[in-house]
C-alpha cells in the first residue's frame, strides 16, 4: 500500500537517515524544511531529491505553511531538534494541523532511552520530549514513540564520556554491571521507516536495542576491537553523580550541554531508562548492529 510520509526536521542527521531508509523501501518522502530549497542545509537533501523526495517549505511556527505540508500525508515523522519552542510547541502545532488534515499518526522526535519512568527535572532534554508527547496526546492524534537507548555512535564522542579512547578507560558511575542500551542511528532510522509504513504499528512506545552492555562489558568490547587493554574507571556512586550534576548546573545554569550528558548517564546508570521489552523482531529485515561491529567500522574511518 502506498503511503505518504512527511519528515519534519529533514535537514538534520536523523531526518536525512529516515528519509533514505524510506527511499530504500520504495517510498519518496516529503521533506519539510523552513525556507524549502533555500534552507541553509538544503544542499544535503540533494541526493534524496534526486531519488524522488520532495522538499516542502514549512515552519512549525506558521500553521498555514504546516497545513500545506501535511496535505495528503498519511504519517508524520518528526526528527525535529531544538528547545521547548520546537520540541513542545512546534510538535504540538504539527500534531494539531495533522489531525485536522486527517493524518493517521505522528512519530515524535524521541529517539532516546525510555524516559517514561524519568521525571522531567531529571533530564532537561528528555523532559521536553515528555512534555511534547503529552501535548500531542492531549490533541488526540495517535502517536508512536521511538525508544532506542543511547546511540551507539555516541561511544565515539565526548558527550557521554563512557569510553576514553586516549586513556583506554571506560568511565562509569554506580554499578559497573548495570546494562545500558545502545542502537546505531542507522538502525534506528531503518526501524522507524519500517514502522512508518506499517498501518498496524501499535499506538504508544516501541523499543529497539542493538545491544545492551554494561561498563564492564564495554571494557571487554573496546579491548577486543582495538587489541588494547582497557580499564574500568569508577567516577563515583550515584549520589556522587547527583552531586556533580547539581554542581555543574549551578556553575552553568543556562548551558544544558555542560550537564545534560551526566543526566543521560544517570538515566542509564539507575536502570530507569532501560528498554525492558524491545520490539526488534517486529520487522525481521531490520537486523540491528552490535557494538563491536559498529566500533570496528567506526574506529577505522573518519568521523562524519
Amino acid at each position: 500500500m502506498s503511503r505518504t510520509v512527511l519528515i519534519a526536521g529533514a535537514t538534520g542527521m536523523m531526518g536525512r537517515k529516515i528519509a533514505a531508509a524510506l527511499q530504500s523501501r520504495g517510498v519518496a518522502p516529503r521533506l519539510m524544511a523552513r525556507g524549502g530549497a533555500t534552507h541553509p542545509k538544503a544542499a544535503a537533501l540533494a541526493p534524496l531529491v534526486a531519488q524522488g523526495a520532495a522538499i516542502v517549505d514549512a515552519d512549525v511556527s506558521d500553521p498555514e505553511s504546516l497545513g500545506r505540508a501535511v496535505d495528503g500525508v498519511d504519517v508524520i515523522v518528526s526528527a525535529l531538534q531544538g528547545g521547548p519552542e520546537v520540541i513542545v510547541d512546534g510538535q504540538l502545532a504539527l500534531a494539531e494541523v495533522g489531525l485536522k488534515a486527517g493524518v493517521e499518526r505522528i512519530f515524535p522526535s524521541d529517539f532516546s532511552v525510555d524516559f517514561r519512568r524519568i521525571a522531567d527535572e531529571e533530564h532537561v532534554f528528555l523532559g521536553w520530549r515528555r512534555q511534547g508527547d503529552a501535548a500531542i496526546a492531549a490533541v488526540g492524534l495517535p502517536q508512536t514513540n521511538t525508544f532506542n537507548g543511547a546511540f551507539t555512535d555516541m561511544l565515539r564522542e565526548p558527550f557521554l564520556g563512557l569510553i576514553d579512547w586516549e586513556k583506554d578507560q571506560v568511565a562509569f558511575w554506580g554499578d559497573a554491571d548495570q546494562p545500558y542500551d545502545f542502537t546505531t542511528t542507522d538502525d534506528t532510522a531503518v526501524y522507524v521507516a519500517a514502522a512508518a509504513l506499517d498501518p498496524n504499528v501499535p499506538v504508544g512506545g516501541f523499543g529497539i536495542v542493538g545491544e545492551a552492555a554494561s561498563p564492564r562489558q564495554l571494557v571487554e568490547i573496546a579491548g577486543r576491537v582495538t587489541g588494547r587493554s582497557f580499564a574500568l574507571h569508577q567516577l563515583g556512586s550515584l549520589d556522587d553523580l547527583d552531586a556533580e550534576i547539581a554542581r555543574r548546573q549551578q556553575s552553568a545554569p543556562g548551558n544544558p550541554m555542560v550537564w545534560a550528558g551526566l543526566q543521560y548517564h544517570r538515566a542509564m546508570a539507575t536502570g530507569r531508562g532501560k528498554i525492558h521489552a524491545p520490539d526488534n523482531a517486529r520487522y525481521p529485515d531490520v537486523r540491528p548492529e552490535g557494538i563491536a561491529d559498529f566500533l570496528t567500522r567506526a574506529i577505522t574511518r573518519p568521523k562524519g
